[in-house]
């Protein structure tokens, strides 16, 4: 799926009501009809109207090649690019300094996966004119397509400071930071485009897969919902909804949607293979085996087929069936990390330790973080094995910063054994630890670990960078990645009702949920009634409640009414 690409027109309006008596009057005029053809969709009347404008041959140049422009785009939307690229190249003859016409063509270039030649086109138009924001968005899709994601992202930097109010640029920016595996800071330009432009439905989806990468599958079934609503017979799209709703553990939404998936794409052997482990969960074995038979006919190279029908069979206690699908799927791939765990586990539940320790120890060579390995492991050696790796740095407060072969880096805590989380940089050189606070109150069991990101720019012009990663103690889980400070510009953290919302040294703001709203609950008295504020704000009351009397009161009466005790009562009782 292409970025999202921003076309420029050279659109030429005149008053209405004047009649056409010249014959520049009445090229304009003509010019004026293709513009209003073109916004319109009718790409044909338009290129018409521009046909009849160029007859005329008093034009200036100038005018000549924005009519060039303008009818280029037409062809270009009626997928005629041989026309458009030519209708461009006489543009750029009579006018070589119109950076519009530079970009449309990149876009053409694009379009035929010419990414190469749209860089260059694009990079003219910039040269010509250095703020053009649209350019610069363009060329940061083309240097995303050509895999120079650090280039991209620069180049929707710039798009971003100058299309302020534009939401594809932050969707560009995003993407590439996805790619480069950054999924807080591309959740962070996602959701800024959200705000920006509500119905862009290519952000939601974006967005919906950064949210399941974090496994935060609730939000993620939200932004798939946005984007099916915008494209409702995409297979793709009920396919990962299902994921997240198979994340959260809702096996029937899920089965609706692969069910869904199948019927738009009936040769999709993964949603036979995901839909048979749902059923296998819902303990419909039947339905299951059919599912997960029939992902392996389609697609026999499938791992995710084999694995299915083997954790099935597993559920069922058919061991020996699903050893073997388990070990189809090493063949498939090797070292197949979740594959080696459950052959562990099989081997595990016969009491063949020996096996099951070597298969476990496999697994978390393959991926140290895998759950339920680590586990295992303890069950059977006594050992809980950490997290340790290439260690970065010296440890602030217990906690530690580890890089993988990947060059990714991960922070733990020896006090947290089931805590890890992956921190991310967004400059030059090694991440570093610099604070740890942990909250009180109302937040306690979150912590802010606060680090060095890299340093952004080169030569005099040298940014460092400090993002605070906000820690859930309880949830064992990496909350969120916000900037804390870019030079000497610090961010602003507002600390509100189960949210934070930090607003960047940019003045950009990004809203974080760390626990579900506390309702406040505000009691003033109004005679005998209690007035009780809602959660919203609102006062619910009076209620009205019967006066108790009080309980001291009853008592003395009672004592008033006893026989008083002499001194010899006293002594004697």
């Amino acid at each position: 799926m292409r970025m999202f690409a921003i076309i420029a027109f050279a659109l030429t309006f005149v008053p209405t009501g004047i009649m056409a008596e010249t014959v520049a009057e009445r090229s304009v005029l003509l010019v004026r009809q293709g513009a209003a053809a073109l916004l319109r969709g009718k790409y044909e009347q338009a290129i018409r109207a521009y046909d009849q404008a160029l007859q005329y041959d008093k034009l200036s140049d100038i005018r000549k090649a924005s009519i060039y422009s303008d009818r280029g785009v037409a062809h270009w939307r009626l997928k005629q690019t041989d026309k458009a690229l030519s209708d461009f190249g006489k543009a750029i003859a009579l006018n070589p300094q119109y950076p519009q016409v530079y970009n449309n063509m990149g876009n053409v270039y694009m379009d035929l996966d010419r990414a190469r030649d749209a860089l260059k086109v694009f990079s003219k138009a910039i040269d010509i004119a250095p703020t053009y924001g649209v350019a610069y968005n363009n060329r940061g899709s083309a240097n995303y397509e050509l895999g120079n994601l650090d280039d991209a992202v620069k180049d929707f930097d710039s798009a971003v400071r100058y299309l302020t109010l534009n939401a594809v640029p932050h969707n560009g920016r995003g993407r590439a930071y996805l790619s480069k595996g950054k999924h807080y800071a591309a959740l962070r330009d996602f959701s800024r485009a959200v705000k920006l432009n509500k119905t862009y439905g290519m952000v939601f989806l974006s967005r919906a897969r950064t949210f399941a990468n974090l496994k935060k599958h609730r939000l993620a079934v939200k932004d798939y919902t946005h984007a099916i609503a915008l494209a409702r017979m995409e297979p793709q799209l009920y396919f990962e909804r299902a994921q997240a709703y198979q994340g959260l553990s809702d096996y029937l939404p899920a089965i609706s949607d692969y069910s869904k998936t199948i019927d738009l794409a009936p040769g999709h052997a993964k949603a036979y293979a995901l839909r048979a482990l749902c059923f296998g969960f819902l303990k419909k074995y039947e339905k299951a085996f059919s599912d997960a038979d029939k992902a392996v006919e389609l697609d026999p190279t499938n791992a995710q087929s084999y694995l299915s029908r083997g954790r099935i069979a597993k559920r069922k206690g058919d061991y020996d069936n699903a050893l073997d699908d388990f070990k189809t799927v090493l063949e498939i791939t090797a070292e197949h990390p979740e594959a080696l765990k459950l052959i562990a586990q099989v081997y595990e539940i016969r009491k063949n330790t020996d096996e099951a320790i070597t298969y476990y120890q496999r697994s978390l060579k393959a991926d140290r973080f895998l759950g339920g390995s680590r586990e295992g492991l303890k069950r059977l050696t006594g050992t809980l094995p950490g997290y340790e790796g290439e260690l970065i740095g010296e440890p602030v407060s217990g906690w530690s910063l580890s890089r993988l072969p990947d060059g990714k880096y991960y922070v733990y805590h020896k006090k947290y054994p089931y805590f890890y989380g992956f921190i991310e940089t967004y400059g030059q050189g090694d991440p570093k630890l610099l604070d740890w606070s942990p909250l009180k109150g109302t937040w306690k069991g979150i912590g802010l670990l606060r680090y060095f990101a890299g340093n952004k720019g080169d030569g005099e012009n040298v940014t460092p960078l400090e993002y605070t990663a906000i820690v859930n103690l309880k949830k064992a889980r990496l909350a969120a990645i916000e900037p804390h400070k870019w030079g000497d510009k610090k961010a602003s953290w507002k600390w509100g009702n189960g949210t934070v919302a930090v607003i960047d040294p940019d003045g950009m703001t990004s809203e974080v949920v760390l626990k579900k709203a506390r309702p406040k609950t505000v009691k003033r008295r109004s005679g005998n009634g209690d007035y009780i504020s809602s959660p919203w704000g609102e006062i619910w009351g009076p209620t009205r409640r019967k006066a108790k009397k009080s309980r001291r009161g009853k008592s003395a009466r009672k004592r008033s009414r006893r026989k008083q005790k002499s001194i010899l009562n006293w002594l004697f009782q």
